[in-house]
Parts: structure tokens; C-alpha cells; sequence
């Protein structure tokens, strides 16, 4: 199930503390097709990259657009973002270009991503990232995607108005979306794990969680739409939660180590 554009508003208002206020297009102008005549151009991809050692960590905030993270090999996490622009003609849709800022920096093994937009601006940011293998990581975007795989450390992924696939990851702490679906597969956890949809299906396939702490292992909240748990391993002593708030079907089949 994707509703991606039914809560553009709730997005607008939940982006409004990285945006400092401002307010991009409606999210139906990422799709890159022009579909009602408009004009879409892309800027040249802005590349950045800083060492931050084999254990480094990401925090990214985007507004509009999707974001991928992968982990690699070395030692650097590597940035490529792509404006996109919209309007009546290819200069108008060029012009966006200025209405969006990539904001990057660098403290120690930290990296810092933020997008800000200006008043009306019709840009999307897409950004594809690569991290060393065993970062942590902490994004989301509120209209777009969002993808993360092979990481090794602390893994958080949300958006307000789109999908959330996971693959691989070692740390994952919480997947989360509003109007979009939660698709995971081949995770594990020593620490709590929450996954979370409001008008989303949500699907966890292979999920090996073991708790150090008192709160459960697992908690999996869906509001209307279905919900799968496959092939979840958790301690004798957990009980893995999952709950809907309106009665939605739950499948679900845990194994206990």
C-alpha cells in the first residue's frame, strides 16, 4: 500500500523545524515525469567526501526527495545529491535550483546533512550515500523514499509521505512512515526495535533481535493496514510486540533462540 501524497499537509508542518519554515512544492512534482506539462531539470550532482574512520556516523534531513545509504568498504562517507526543478519552462524549472540548500559538515567521525528550501520552492533533493560498512546511521526525508542497506551499526530510516526499505542491517533500531509501506528483510538488533506505519503495510522477514534492556525486543505499530512478522528470533525471555490501533489482521510466526 502507498498513499505517499494523502498527508502532505502533516508533512509540511513535521518538516517545518528543518526547513526553518519553509515550503516546498507538493510532493506529486518528484516524479520526475513532467506528466502536467511542466517543465523538470536537473542541476549537476554535488559530490562530497570526508574520512571518518571504520565506525563513523550519518545524520541526514531531507524535505522533498528520496534518500539511499549503503554501506562500503573504507573508511569515507561518500554524498552525491541532485537537485531537481520545477516549472512552465526548462529556465523557470533551472531557477529552482537556488531555492534549495545542501548543507554538509563535518564534526570528527560525524557527518552532517540538511537540506533547507526557501518560500515556495519547487526543488527536490535526491541523495545517494555510501558509508563505511560499520556506521551508524540516523536519516529521513519527509516526501520521498527512503532506502538503507549493509550497515553494520545503529540504523535509523523515516519519512512522512513514502516507502521505507531496509535490507541487512546489523543495528537496525526503527523504521518508520506515515503514509508509505515498511519493507525489511535481514536484520538484527541488540538493543529495541520499533517499526511503524500509519496508512502502510508493514512486512519484516528475518529479523534476530537480542535485548539487554527491560523494554521489549520488538514493537510494531500499524494504524490501517496489515502487518507481517517472519522469522523473528528473539530471547526465551522477550516477547516481541505487535499490536494495530484499529484492528488491522496481523500475521506473524517468531522462533525463540
Amino acid at each position: 500500500m502507498h498513499t505517499r501524497f494523502g498527508v502532505w499537509a502533516l508533512a509540511v508542518m513535521l518538516a517545518a523545524p528543518a526547513a526553518a519554515g519553509a515550503r516546498t512544492s507538493a510532493p506529486d512534482d518528484h516524479d520526475h515525469q513532467g506528466k502536467d506539462g511542466q517543465q523538470v531539470a536537473d542541476a549537476p550532482a554535488q559530490l562530497h567526501a570526508f574520512n571518518v574512520g571504520a565506525n563513523g556516523s550519518l545524520k541526514l534531513s531531507n524535505v522533498a526527495g528520496d534518500v539511499k545509504v549503503t554501506g562500503g568498504s573504507g573508511t569515507e562517507i561518500k554524498i552525491e545529491a541532485k537537485i531537481h526543478g520545477k516549472g512552465k519552462t526548462d529556465a523557470e524549472a533551472r531557477a529552482q535550483f537556488d531555492s534549495v540548500k545542501v548543507n554538509v559538515r563535518q564534526n570528527g567521525s560525524r557527518v552532517d546533512v540538511e537540506t533547507t528550501h526557501e518560500k515556495n520552492s519547487r526543488a527536490w533533493v535526491d541523495y545517494t550515500v555510501v558509508v563505511p560498512t560499520g556506521a551508524s546511521i540516523e536519516v529521513r526525508t519527509v516526501s520521498g523514499d527512503v532506502m538503507v542497506s549493509e550497515i553494520g551499526g545503529s540504523a535509523r530510516a523515516e519519512t512522512v509521505s513514502g516507502d521505507v526499505t531496509a535490507t541487512g542491517l546489523a543495528q537496525v533500531a526503527a523504521l518508520r512512515s506515515v503514509s508509505g509501506d515498511v519493507h525489511a528483510s535481514g536484520l538484527s538488533s541488540t538493543g529495541a526495535v520499533s517499526f511503524n506505519s500509519v496508512s502502510g503495510d508493514v512486512t519484516v522477514k528475518t529479523l534476530k533481535a537480542v535485548s539487554n534492556v527491560a523494554e521489549p525486543a520488538l514493537s510494531v505499530l500499524t494504524v490501517t493496514s496489515p502487518l507481517t512478522l517472519l522469522k523473528v528470533t528473539a530471547p526465551l525471555d522477550e516477547r516481541p510486540v505487535a499490536r494495530t490501533s484499529t484492528g488491522a489482521s496481523v500475521a506473524a510466526s517468531s522462533r525463540r533462540r
